[in-house]
């Protein structure tokens, strides 16, 4: 009979163990649906960055930086993701993984010896930059969370490619209307300096 219920109690462990991972996937799934649906919302880059920080804090009690390449490749940070500063040895390193296409990097950085993990922004044309996500004091640990991360970057890299194709779609245009407006005041000139010169 001990034996009986050491099984079962055991058993009855791992089954409520099971069902409790199963609704916390449950929880993080619709979580991941609503950072989705906020990320396609939103209209700049540091509204996806407030976004994602907004997701982490709430989920995994965890900050986050995403830095962005310049014209000259150099990783900047955007605005919109002052939740912390980042230290030398962070962006040293954040290049590097942009720079080596790392896709998932954990690392012990800065001077409070502090959980960061670091997950390249790839775009299905090129690295958008780098998402650097700390831990906080009281999370669990940022490596047993890999699937989530990944899942959390590849949002924000297809939210940020779409922000750049919407800003180049913006810059194409605004040409096109200038170069109008330009053909416009050229033909106006010259109808202005051929209607006297006809009279003459």
């Amino acid at each position: 009979m001990l034996a009986v219920a050491l099984t079962i109690g055991h058993l009855t462990n791992a089954l409520r163990q099971r069902v409790d991972d199963a609704e916390l996937r449950a929880v993080e799934r619709t979580a991941l649906f609503g950072l989705a649906a906020s990320l396609t919302g939103s209209m700049t880059r540091e509204m996806c960055v407030d976004a994602v920080g907004k997701f982490l804090r709430d989920q995994i009690q965890a900050r986050c930086a995403v830095l962005v390449p310049d014209d000259g490749g150099r990783l900047q940070p955007l605005s919109g993701s002052g939740e912390y500063t980042l230290s030398q040895a962070e962006q040293a390193a954040a290049q590097a993984a942009y720079e080596q296409a790392t896709g998932f990097d954990t690392r012990e950085l800065g001077n409070d010896d502090g959980e960061r993990v670091l997950l390249s922004l790839r775009g299905a044309t090129r690295r958008r930059g780098v998402l650097i996500v700390a831990a906080g004091e009281a999370a669990a640990p940022l490596a047993g969370r890999v699937e989530l991360l990944h899942a959390i970057a590849d949002l924000l890299a297809t939210a940020l490619e779409r922000i750049h194709y919407v800003e180049v779609a913006a810059q194409s245009e605004q040409a096109a209307r200038d170069e109008r407006l330009r053909a416009r005041i050229l033909a106006a000139l010259s109808h202005d300096v051929r209607t006297p010169l006809t009279s003459i």
